[in-house]
């Protein structure tokens, strides 16, 4: 009986290897098409940073973007910048194009929790949510985004988030 748990066991770790070997062929594969996909990924991400800037679609007066400027005392347009800089284009592929990505677009009211240890990519995946909402708007859509902020105190502020949001 032991001889054949024996001979079970070397089985078992050949089909191991194996399997690990067949694995490390296909990120191989992979990681040699990236400069294919990076190509027209590149040339895309070039294209959306200088047509996917947020700006407000109504036409304000100058006192109507004045009283609206005394409530962005946190813009969220610069932290959103930042958070596209970092981001890699192929990063959070697997939410904006997942289904439950697409049910909260689709569904009125839906919630959609991000959560994670500090420093997981959170809000890197939240600056590519929002560009892809970006990238679907229409004239008759809004969009309202905020990024608190740990390294300024000021983002946490109740005041700045809810103006910044209704600026």
């Amino acid at each position: 009986m032991e001889v054949y748990l024996a001979e079970l066991f070397r089985h078992k770790d050949t089909m191991t290897l194996a399997l690990g070997a067949d694995s490390m062929a296909a990120i191989a594969k992979c990681l040699s098409r990236q400069d294919e996909i990076n190509r027209p990924m590149t040339s895309i991400q070039g294209l959306l940073q200088r047509n996917m800037e947020v700006s407000t679609r109504i036409d304000l007066d100058f006192h109507r973007k004045k009283v609206l400027s005394s409530f962005l005392l946190v813009n969220p347009q610069d932290n959103l910048r930042t958070r596209l800089k970092l981001w890699h284009p192929l990063t959070g592929l697997w939410l904006t194009e997942g289904p439950i990505f697409k049910q909260w677009l689709d569904v009125p009211n839906s919630k959609l929790w991000l959560c994670g240890i500090p420093g997981g990519g959170k809000t890197i995946l939240a600056g590519a949510m929002i560009e892809s909402v970006l990238k679907r708007e229409t004239s008759s859509t809004a969009i309202a985004f905020f990024f608190c902020d740990y390294a300024d105190p000021r983002s946490g502020d109740p005041a700045n988030i809810l103006g910044a949001l209704a600026s």
